[in-house]
């Protein structure tokens, strides 16, 4: 399960960028907030990830700095105006 915010104004085709993370969401354990804020070349994102209590053996299939990794190249792939240094 994921959110998704912007600070600032939303991107005109926001729907796009939702149907491109969905994959990337599939999977993952526990919940996931991604929140969208602007660099000096593009959108940044953290990600607050949230834990299943439910989790039964503790493994995570995608931990959360694999599914960073795979939203960045997921959204970038796709075009999206993303800064190229999403780590810092």
């Amino acid at each position: 399960m994921f959110m998704a915010r912007w600070d600032g104004d939303l991107p005109a085709d926001r729907a796009e960028w939702m149907a491109l993370m969905q994959p990337v969401f599939e999977g993952a354990g526990g919940a996931y907030l991604v929140r969208f804020y602007r660099g000096e070349a593009g959108w940044k994102f953290d990600l607050d990830w949230r834990p299943d209590p439910r989790a039964e053996d503790g493994l995570l299939a995608n931990g959360p700095e694999s599914v960073r990794f795979n939203l960045y190249r997921a959204l970038i792939e796709q075009g999206k105006p993303l800064d190229p240094h999403w780590e810092a």
